[in-house]
């Protein structure tokens, strides 16, 4: 069949095929155009590609899928390197809602890096009512709030969706959202896909995996934490849902070992990666306005060392439950507030407290309760040196601002996981007190995991000299992460790219009909 010269003659060649998509009367003239040869159809694809899988065809077009179908092995499907705007592409288990900006870090990674990639069409859930229009700096995005619990009755109710899945139907609520995705993206939290937290917990975080793959969508399981799996049972639903997923990254070579033990024999190299944690990838973005006392800090930092300090409210504020849940070796509000008076007695330095997860005042979880309620337990002969050189921010900033803040400090010193994260990823010297696995193989992904200090493994006293050697010592840190950064900042940057390929690649008619 000749290459039709005109939008009317390929409206012909295909009216001739018995097809015309309704979509086809939209396209330009001048739009791109791929000839499908070898076979009696040919397909007009704009800038914004139509179509970008079979699935896709399937879904929006079934007449031209049937006739693609009816062509045969000799067919070809081509697929031209188009921006797809028009794709959709659906977050769970980064709930921008929850006020921990280390969740929050995961979720603007991954819609800033899709965006940058050409996706349009983000769809995001978390824990609220109703579906709304949401935006992140100039990216938009649509909200979905989905429930959990024993109130089934309540709309979106999670394990009602993963039944109503399983028998099949597709029109109700977050199904309905879900159900024409291009592509499924779940983060677990990070460090949630395990059954540590009990099965309740454990049903929530696999219930969303479940639904997008009972519908036949595309699922990737972004950069995160595999276990520990207490029972066989999560065990054995964790490796099948990791198993079944298009791409599953693990988030440090920790990790990354425990995800091929998980999956034995199904392990698959070519989709079961080693990454980054998303949270490398994040932008910085300066704060439109800044406490007068804080600005104040930041502006004597050229004359004046600035240290940051994090301090955990979920480690802190309720220390003998923290101690026994993490099985802690010493004792941390001790710790932190011995070190706060060696940085005041030792050290030059201001040092701003930074709050990473925004809890409300009196919530076990704030960080901004622990900080105010650290800096008043100093003993009286600090009192005149903790008014002029400890700052508390109490602004709730964002963690693109928290990143941009803590890029601006000599040291850093965290307990929040993600607020260690925005010092290494921006080459600041960053010593993080570890309550759990997880940090270590993050901080070893850029050779710098004896900047990790474990509550669990070490006593005050060691970890209060640790901590200060690091300080003493944070021009080597500094320079480890100078030259070890470009590489994990060019695999972050992969990973989204592999991320984003994963929903553009489109399966050849063969490969479809062998499917």
């Amino acid at each position: 069949m000749p290459e039709p010269e005109s939008k009317t003659e390929l409206q012909n060649a295909i009216l001739f095929a018995g097809i015309l998509p309704e979509s086809l009367a939209e396209c330009n003239q001048e739009s791109e155009r791929e000839t499908m040869t070898r076979a009696p159809i040919i397909l007009w694809l704009e800038k914004t590609i139509i179509f970008s899988s079979l699935q896709a065809i399937t879904r929006r077009e079934p007449a031209l899928a049937h006739a693609l179908l009816k062509c045969g092995p000799g067919f070809q499907f081509i697929r031209i390197n188009a921006v797809l705007e028009s794709s959709k592409v659906c977050l769970f288990g980064a709930s921008p809602s929850t006020g921990n900006q280390g969740v929050n870090a995961l979720c603007w990674s991954a819609l800033t890096g899709m965006a940058q990639r050409g996706y349009g069409d983000l769809h995001v859930f978390d824990y609220l009512q109703g579906s709304r229009q949401a935006r992140f700096s100039n990216l938009g995005y649509t909200l979905h709030g989905i429930t959990v619990g024993k109130r089934v009755w309540v709309g979106n109710h999670l394990g009602v969706a993963r039944l109503a899945a399983s028998v099949g139907l597709r029109r109700r609520g977050l199904l309905n959202i879900v159900s024409d995705a291009d592509l499924v993206l779940d983060a677990s939290g990070g460090d949630s896909f395990t059954d540590l937290y009990g099965a309740a917990r454990f049903r929530h975080i696999v219930a969303p995996k479940q639904i997008a793959l009972t519908m036949g969508r595309r699922l990737v399981l972004l950069p995160q934490t595999y276990g520990p799996f207490t029972s066989s049972l999560s065990r054995h639903t964790a490796r099948r849902l990791i198993d079944a997923s298009a791409l599953a990254y693990a988030r440090d070579p920790d990790s990354y070992n425990r995800l091929q033990d998980l999956l034995g024999d199904r392990f698959d190299p070519s989709r079961h990666r080693l990454g980054v944690d998303l949270a490398f990838g994040l932008p910085m973005r300066k704060p439109i306005s800044l406490a007068p006392e804080v600005a104040a800090a930041m502006a004597d930092r050229d004359q004046m060392p600035l240290i940051g300090l994090n301090v955990s409210g979920l480690v802190a504020n309720r220390p003998d439950q923290a101690a026994r849940r993490f099985g802690l070796n010493c004792g941390y509000r001790s710790l932190m507030r011995r070190l706060l008076m060696r940085l005041l007695d030792e050290t030059s330095a201001r040092v701003l407290m930074v709050p990473h997860v925004h809890a409300p005042r009196g919530h076990y979880e704030s960080d901004l309760d622990a900080a105010v309620t650290l800096v008043e337990s100093l003993p009286g002969q600090y009192a005149s040196a903790a008014r002029e050189r400890i700052t508390i921010l109490k602004e709730p900033l964002d963690a693109c601002e928290l990143k941009w803040l803590i890029a601006r400090c000599h040291w850093f010193c965290g307990t929040r996981m993600h607020s260690t994260i925005a010092g290494i990823s921006s080459g600041v010297p960053t010593a993080a007190l570890a309550y759990s696995l997880k940090t270590s193989g993050v901080f070893k992904t850029c050779e710098v995991g004896e900047s990790v200090i474990d509550l669990r493994r070490v006593h005050e006293d060691a970890a209060l000299e640790s901590l200060m050697h690091l300080w003493r010592h944070r021009t080597s840190t500094a320079s480890t992460l100078a030259g070890v950064l470009p590489g994990v900042r060019a695999l972050a940057a992969r990973q989204m790219d592999e991320i984003a390929d994963c929903a553009k690649q489109d399966w050849s008619i063969e490969g479809a009909v062998q499917c």
